[in-house]
């Protein structure tokens, strides 16, 4: 006890201690007020370095670090020479950075994680990192659900040594055939019925390991864990069942909580990665090399092939099996309900659209600054008018879209619309001209506009529909069930509708009619188009009120979603006139485009 009550009193009044250090096995070195303790020589460490102030290892000598020890802040910041761990394993369980000199860990520090908080590395400045660390992440005990990942180093083993820590199943018997001999590490990968290529054996032998092809955007299963390594900035996507512990043989068995770890070379300093590109706005798995929560602002800003706008993230959280969230940028909010925002957690990988048109090949780069390790919570941003759509079940929110009005908007789908992921569960997503959207960005309505909602997957029998509206005073707007011809008036207060599932109703079953006076503070703009008559029974006509383009485009949706029909018309002194005869008697939407992307949507019924 008096030798750490020495160690403390020399911390507070010197900021270094140039020999040699010991520190035993029941000593508690604390730096408080952020008082660093550099070190010139060797450190034998045994006890446990505490406080915000910082352990550095400095100067121009070569360095050994043994012993078995706990360390808060660990600071590597020498003008040259090398600092080596040469037996024993340290760990760190806040922030580890180096700012100079050589680091060679042999595998022997880890950055730890539990259920309160996972070590960081800072922002570096200078240095090198030669050999390996142990990378911990901490998976709290929750539902059986993919999370997406990205690995924040090069290990130095294949998967099976990583995230199975070294051991797989070759039969389906449990629990005689599970082997976990390490509780509360590691978790199953499966893909094989008979645990070849390092799979754990499942009776169906179904994949839970996949990666991203961006050039087909499709999925891939992985073909071994027994070879395959992870390298920096890797992106994948994983089932999380919990530990080893659990039961592969139910579909429903949830284990208990677990940690992963990836001992490998981590990434630091400046990283780039390539993505070769195939299609129009093809969507990439972006990764965060780093073991820092970065801020993906500052990689939207640095790197303007992509989509500025949105990032989508799986919370394994949301619904029954996970769902999408789709965060808007800059400010980091979503409507889902996820605790998801612009910072993307270390080990942890984003959807984002690429701007790319056709083949081509970006690079995506990273450095240092775009780290924040503080996370800080989203900061304020300005209202705009709009209307968020939560769709809950017993009245927790398991999916949202939003509906964003804004004055000059582009009304047609492009970049400032954020696309749908469907979930494995129930999706709920704006159906426009062919797209499902989880965001749309319009113009502000004219006379009358008609946007469909769309929910797949139905599992469940009844839900609510909790309707969130802002800045929205000035419209007349009603959410409308076409299927019973119900409508729900949208003030500024919030909502909630009651939703009974019914037999052989469509996937278009719900959706906003907004017949503004001024949504803009702009004056009121007259409808430019007359669709008469309505209801009809063989042929209806399409009147120009206003023209300002000299041709138009139309198309015809049925509630279910499908286009119908599509055509083109010039703007004359007469009528267009559309032969409906062959239509079904039913409700469509008839949406009339100008070359200006003056545009409207009529609800059409047709008898």
């Amino acid at each position: 006890m008096k030798k750490a009550l020495l160690i403390i009193i020399l911390i507070v009044f010197s900021q270094s201690l140039m020999s040699q250090v010991y520190v035993g096995e029941s000593t508690l070195v604390v730096l408080e007020n952020s008082v660093n303790l550099s070190i010139g020589g060797d450190l034998r460490h045994e006890g446990r370095f505490l406080g915000s102030g910082q352990l550095k290892l400095i100067g121009d000598q070569a360095q050994s670090i043994s012993g078995e020890g706990l360390i808060e802040h660990f600071n590597i910041d020498k003008g040259s020479g090398q600092v080596e761990v040469t037996n024993g394993n340290q760990d760190v369980f806040r922030t580890f950075e180096i700012h100079g000199g050589a680091f060679s860990p042999n595998g022997r520090l880890t950055l730890k994680s539990n259920d309160t908080l996972t070590a960081q590395m800072g922002i570096n400045t200078g240095g090198s990192i030669t050999g390996d660390f142990i990378i911990e992440h901490f998976i709290p005990k929750s539902n059986r659900a993919f999370r997406y990942f990205s690995s924040p180093v090069s290990t130095s083993g294949p998967i099976l040594d990583n995230l199975q820590e070294g051991q797989h199943n070759t039969g389906t018997n449990y629990p005689t055939d599970n082997i976990d001999n390490i509780a509360g590490f590691g978790t199953h990968i499966t893909g094989s019925k008979f645990g070849n290529n390092g799979f754990d054996a499942t009776l169906s032998g179904n994949s839970s390991l996949f990666s991203w092809n961006e050039g087909p955007q499709s999925w891939s299963a992985f073909a071994n864990t027994d070879i395959e390594v992870f390298d920096k900035g890797e992106s994948f996507t994983l089932l999380i069942r919990g530990d080893r512990s659990t039961n592969l043989n139910s579909n429903t068995a949830i284990g208990p909580e677990t940690t992963l770890r990836l001992t490998g070379n981590p990434a630091i300093l400046g990283f780039t990665k390539q993505v070769n590109l195939t299609t129009d706005n093809s969507f990439i798995l972006l990764s965060n090399p780093y073991h820092s929560s970065i801020d993906a602002n500052s990689i939207m800003n640095n790197n303007p092939n992509l989509n500025e706008s949105f990032i989508y993230v799986y919370d394994p959280t949301l619904n029954t099996r996970g769902g999408y969230a789709t965060v808007e940028l800059p400010a980091g909010t979503n409507a889902q309900g996820s605790d998801a925002n612009q910072f993307i957690q270390p080990w942890q990988a984003v959807f984002v659209e690429a701007k790319n048109t056709g083949a081509t090949s970006i690079s995506i780069n990273y450095t240092e600054n775009y780290k924040d390790i503080s996370q800080l919570q989203p900061s304020s941003f300005n209202q705009e008018s709009r209307i968020d759509v939560l769709l809950q079940s017993n009245n927790k929110t398991i999916d949202a879209t939003s509906l964003k009005l804004k004055a000059g908007a582009n009304s047609e789908v492009d970049l400032k619309d954020a696309k749908k992921f469907q979930n494995y569960d129930e999706s709920l997503s704006i159906y426009s001209q062919g797209r499902y959207l989880s965001i749309e960005e319009r113009g502000f309505p004219e006379e009358i506009d008609t946007i469909m909602l769309s929910l797949k997957n139905k599992r469940k029998g009844a839900y609510q529909f909790k309707v969130n509206p802002s800045n929205v005073s000035e419209t007349d707007m009603v959410l409308k069930d076409f299927y019973l011809d119900l409508e729900y008036p949208i003030n500024e207060g919030e909502f909630t509708v009651d939703y009974q599932v019914a037999e052989g109703e469509p996937d278009l079953r719900y959706g906003f009619i907004i017949e503004s006076n001024s949504l803009s503070n702009e004056d009121t703009i007259p409808q430019n188009f007359k669709v008469y008559p309505n209801p009809v029974n063989d042929k209806f006509n399409i009147q120009v009120l206003s023209s300002s383009s000299e041709s138009y485009s139309f198309s015809i949706y049925s509630l279910l979603g499908q286009k119908v029909d599509a055509g083109q018309f010039k703007s004359t002194t007469s009528p267009f006139s559309y032969d409906a005869s062959s239509l079904s008697t039913g409700v469509y939407l008839v949406t009339i485009i100008g070359e200006n992307n003056q545009k409207e949507t009529v609800k059409l019924i047709k008898l």
